[in-house]
Order: C-alpha cells, then structure tokens, then sequence
C-alpha cells in the first residue's frame, strides 16, 4: 500500500485555494493520524492489507492506504496541501466502504468502523483549514466566491466520487422516478457560475440536496450513503465557516451615464457579466 512515487501528486495538491502545507500544519497532521491510530475503531486501517492474505483485495481498490503509509508520506513531505493529506485520509475510509459494502460479520464491522470514522474526523480536518487559512494576496475572495472555491476542492474529495457530475439518466432512469430535485456538484457549480444562486443560502440549500438524495435513493447501510454522511459533515463544517469569517461582498456602485459612450459601455460590462464563468 506504500506509494512508491515519492514525488506523486495527490488529489488536492495544486488545486486553487487549497491550504498550503507548513511545518506547523504538517506536525498538527501527524498529531490527527496518531489521535486517529489511538482509537480502537481503527484497528483494520493502522497498517496496510495483507497482499498475500487478500490478494482479491488489489484487484479491487486501485489506491490502497492505511494509516501507517499515510504517517510515513506525512513525515517525508509528500503532501504540498491541507487538502491533499485529507484526502488521502479520506481515501482509507472510501477504499473500507467500497470493498466491505454487503458484506457480514467481519467485513461489516470495519464497513461500520469506516463509516463513523469518516464522518468524526471532518469536523478535526475543518479545524485544521480554520486554524491555518491563509492570508489573502490582494482583496481577499468573498463569501460566493469562497463557497464555490470550496465546492471544487470537495471535487477532490475521493468520497464525492458519486456526487461530482449528474446521476445518468439513461444508466439510472429509476433515479430520476423517485428523486424530485436531482442536484451534484457540478451543477451546483454552474448555478453559481450563470448567477441562478446568488446567495449563501441557496448554496447551502442546494448541496444539501445532494446528500438527502443520495441518501434517500441509496438507503442507510450502503456505500454512497456513508460518503454522504462524510461529505455532508465536511460541507457543513466549511459553509458555516465560510459564511461566518469570508467577508461580505459589496454591491458595485450603480455607474454615471453622461453619454451615449458612457451608456454603450454600460451595456457592454452587462453582458459580459452575465456570461458563464470559464
């Protein structure tokens, strides 16, 4: 399970807006995974499956990890961002969901150990991102612009696998029967963008859609409902941060029109904000 790419990107390294990892966040980090080693939930994840043992279990998850790999990366700097360490974290929890979903007894047990895990540590990860935000270069983002910054870092996120782009509709046609109000975070994104949410709230109503859906259409117990969980604790987590510390973003002055120039320029600067963002 040990990466053998020492220089290998991870999910969340060079992402824009991402947390820089620094000498004192990446001791806080290590300090986490040993909180994390300590609880006895984390027994099946503190070091890397057996190859030999469960050989079937390489043939199904493509990115192993444990715990023990994930302090060693720690210690050799391989992580450049706060976001690229959780996701690696995450990716423990991801990789015990999907290949202990439907199982019995054993498997079950780290399945259950899996899920309360993901979702206890976000609140620990969204500390970390408070405690060591960065300071802005320039005029710092506002609210809108820090929650749609935020939605793509979840894209990152290996347990938003499922939540990133629309459910299929030709693949999933019963999705669409019993789902009233579909949303993922793709489109949650465009409606940023094309200007359809213009307000915290609506973000914050519209996300939350994703994770009653998934858990509405999937049930309790299956894979895609505990990443849910995970990612819903971790959104709700950085949205009242967000919108309690990014500062408010001002109404642009109404412009002076002196002039049939001055009025073509007005209406040329109206167009182009309503143009989607690239």
């Amino acid at each position: 399970a040990t990466s053998s790419a020492g220089a290998m990107a991870r999910p969340g390294d060079g992402v824009f807006g991402a947390i820089p990892m620094t000498e004192a966040l990446r001791a806080r980090c290590g300090e986490l995974v040993q909180a994390i080693r300590s609880d006895e939930r984390s027994m099946a994840f503190r070091q890397p499956v057996p190859r030999k043992k469960m050989p079937v279990y390489y043939e199904v998850i493509q990115t192993p990890m444990d715990l023990r790999t994930l302090d060693q990366e720690l210690r050799a700097g391989r992580h450049a961002t706060l976001q690229a360490f959780s996701n690696s974290l995450r990716q423990i929890w991801f990789n015990a969901l999907m290949f202990n979903a439907g199982a019995e007894r054993h498997g079950r047990q780290i399945f259950e150990a899996a899920r309360a895990l993901a979702v206890d540590t976000e609140p620990h990860l969204a500390q970390l991102a408070a405690e060591h935000e960065p300071e802005a270069d320039g005029e710092p983002l506002g609210v809108m612009q820090r929650l749609q910054v935020e939605l793509w870092l979840l894209r990152q996120n290996p347990l938003a696998l499922w939540f990133r782009e629309p459910v299929s509709r030709e693949a999933h046609p019963a999705y669409y029967e019993t789902i009233e109000s579909p949303m993922d975070l793709q489109t949650a994104l465009t409606q940023i963008d094309q200007g359809a949410w213009s307000k915290p709230q609506q973000v914050g109503d519209g996300v939350h859609l994703i994770w009653t859906n998934a858990r509405a259409f999937n049930g309790e117990g299956s894979a895609i409902d505990a990443a849910a969980m995970s990612c819903m604790a971790l959104w709700n987590e950085r949205f009242t941060w967000i919108t309690t510390n990014a500062p408010k973003q001002r109404r642009p002055k109404r412009p002076r029109v002196e002039s049939l120039e001055d009025l073509a320029r007005v209406s040329l600067l109206a167009v182009c904000r309503r143009l989607p963002a690239r």
